[in-house]
Parts: structure tokens; C-alpha cells; sequence
């Protein structure tokens, strides 16, 4: 399929789709082979599981603007953003 860019950057994953780093789409040349083992890593990883009040804490501590949501055998499932989930907490007194 088509890349999706998200900040200048995409997710490599491996054959059974576990996450292994992000990738500046500046490092990739038209028909270029991806690193297989590239360094760094995707972190953090977040499981279907994790409440938001967690993977809030988790992105921040890892200065991530996005966490990869992974299944039970670590294969990636999506993503999710630090927006989405700061979205959610409201402002003690807010109402709705």
C-alpha cells in the first residue's frame, strides 16, 4: 500500500507487523530498501489494554507525539496520538 507520512516519518515494521523504528520519508529514496533492523525504536508501545491515563504518562515520558498500538502477539493494530488522548481529560470544573 501507500506510505502515510505522519510528521515527516513512517512506522517500519517487521514481517508479522511488530514495530520496529520510525523513519524520516527524507531517508527514502525512490525504490530504496528499507533498513531491516533500523536503530532506535518505536517506543512507546502500547497495548489494547493500556487506560489513557497510562499512555498519556508513557508518551510523555518518552517525548513521543504518537504511541503504536499493538495486539497480543505485538503486531501493530494502529496509532495513537497524543492529542487524541489529551483530548479526552477535561479541566476539573468543566462542564459537559
Amino acid at each position: 500500500g501507500d506510505l502515510v507520512p505522519i510528521d515527516e516519518q513512517v512506522l517500519v515494521v517487521d514481517g508479522a507487523s511488530r514495530p520496529l523504528d520510525w523513519l524520516q520519508v527524507a531517508r527514502l529514496d525512490e525504490g530504496a530498501v528499507v533498513p531491516t533492523r533500523p536503530s532506535g525504536g518505536a517506543e512507546p508501545v502500547l497495548d489494547q489494554v493500556t487506560t489513557l491515563r497510562d499512555a498519556l504518562s508513557a508518551l510523555l515520558e518518552a517525548n513521543a507525539a504518537y504511541g503504536v498500538v499493538v495486539d497480543r502477539s505485538g503486531a501493530t493494530i494502529g496509532l495513537l496520538g497524543i492529542g487524541e488522548v489529551a483530548s479526552v481529560f477535561r479541566p476539573v470544573g468543566a462542564s459537559g
